[in-house]
């Protein structure tokens, strides 16, 4: 077994579910026990060898080109553009980590959660990392729900496995979130590419590329083309993607919202024990509002919602436009939220959500934030809940604020939070995440 330590006070990594086959002795060579091992979610032994090779490992045939100081990923999926690789690192967390913050009960694991984020490329991996670290620190380490994180330019196994290494025990998977450029090109009309391209001031001789800034007309802010994929994958393809197919339950978090304390409560245990559809941090942050929006909606659903309102208790309610209404409606934040996949996935809101981005490719104006706002409040607005109405107030960090309201923090730069604020007062997240934070640093008291 090859075995890695990470923090004396944190982890230590055994690749368990990565057993080698050594060229002498001792391991396992039925072909029948290394098909139960190596599943298409699991990861085998480091070497250079070819896909003739790892089949040659997989159906139990020995190969004296492995080597017993590094892991390699084994692909876990592939569709025409879509690949997934996932790897799940054996540890446990020390009991002095566990014991910190303890819950009393413990909090329960429940089938099919799944934590979920998105970055462009693997160039994000450092924010991407203190995120995922101090939500360990905060409530995974308790629970070790699987993560997946939906990336657009693919990544390395190795950088893979160096995300892996941070939110371990966790089984992690990166997910491409559709073809590349080329291919969403390719696959629209001559009509559409040239509308894109104008609405991006593609110069003459110019390549269209993610980082090319666009604009749209009744939508006053310019995004770049990698910003607005993000926002039409959220809004719609998200929901029926390959690597979410096997969870009900997506507790979403952006790569930048930082948590900063323990959870006392378990929002999940909420979430499931009342069926909710969807739970927030923070509403309203946005709003839509046009025929265009009524229109939709009617052809969706059969009627129009004209304003959406924060009950007193926590849920919400809605109101019926009228003939002559022009439709409204507030948005959930989008950075963090826990949606019931199944509802959304559903037939008549996979309806909605069709029509919503469907005017045009790329779009800003229908967005992830009205994506998951409408399904949740044609499914039953009674069943959304407003987290901290129901006393689970979690004190995520965002946009330089809490929980997405608030007055402003005064330090913004979360390195120099974290040095001020943050590390003084977490102890179980500066165990885990002084590395992630603040990279190639000493302090006192670190790792």
């Amino acid at each position: 077994l090859v075995t890695e330590t990470r923090h004396d006070e944190g982890f230590n990594l055994s690749f368990q579910d990565a057993q080698l086959v050594l060229p002498s002795g001792g391991q396992k060579n039925s072909s029948e026990e290394l098909k139960g091992t190596f599943t298409n979610e699991n990861f085998t032994s480091k070497s250079d060898s070819s896909m003739a090779n790892k089949r040659k490992f997989i159906s139990g045939e020995r190969t004296h080109s492995q080597t017993t100081n590094s892991v390699q990923l084994f692909k876990s999926d592939v569709l025409p553009w879509l690949e997934m690789k996932s790897v799940q690192l054996k540890t446990s967390h020390s009991p002095t980590l566990m014991n910190l913050d303890a819950h009393y009960p413990e909090f329960q694991r429940y089938d099919r959660v799944v934590i979920t984020t998105k970055v462009h490329w693997y160039k994000s991996v450092g924010p991407l990392k203190r995120m995922l670290c101090l939500l360990t620190a905060a409530y995974n380490r308790f629970v070790n729900y699987d993560i997946v994180v939906f990336t657009t330019i693919p990544w390395t196994d190795e950088q893979v496995l160096d995300l892996a290494r941070t939110v371990a025990p966790a089984k992690l998977t990166i997910a491409i979130d559709g073809p590349s450029l080329e291919g969403h090109l390719a696959a629209m009309t001559k009509e559409e590419v040239t509308f894109l391209e104008n609405r991006c001031n593609v110069k003459p001789g110019e390549k269209l590329s993610w980082f090319h800034h666009c604009t749209e007309e009744e939508y006053g802010t310019k995004a770049n083309l990698g910003y607005s994929w993000q926002s039409e994958f959220r809004a719609y393809h998200i929901w029926k993607h390959e690597a979410l197919k096997n969870y009900k339950w997506m507790i979403w978090m952006d790569s930048d919202a930082l948590c900063t304390n323990t959870w006392d409560k378990d929002p999940i245990k909420a979430m499931i024990e009342n069926n909710l559809t969807a739970m927030y941090d923070n509403f309203p942050a946005g709003v839509t509002k046009g025929l265009d929006l009524k229109e939709k909606m009617i052809e969706a659903y059969g009627f129009a919602i004209c304003g959406i309102w924060a009950t007193e208790d926590g849920t919400w309610r809605t109101r019926r436009c009228k003939n002559v209404d022009v439709a409204w409606v507030n948005h959930i934040h989008g950075f963090h939220h826990i949606t019931n996949l199944d509802v959304y996935r559903s037939e008549k809101h996979m309806k909605w959500l069709k029509l919503m981005v469907g005017d045009y490719r790329f779009s800003r104006k229908w967005d992830d934030q009205l994506g998951v706002t409408i399904p949740a409040a044609f499914e039953a607005p009674e069943r959304v809940w407003d987290l901290q109405k129901h006393n689970m107030t979690l004190m995520i960090r965002h946009n330089g604020q809490y929980d997405g309201k608030g007055p402003y923090v005064k330090v913004r730069n979360p390195e120099k939070w974290w040095v001020e604020e943050g590390r003084g007062n977490w102890t179980a997240a500066k165990i885990l995440c002084d590395d992630c934070l603040l990279p190639g640093k000493s302090l006192p008291g670190s790792k």
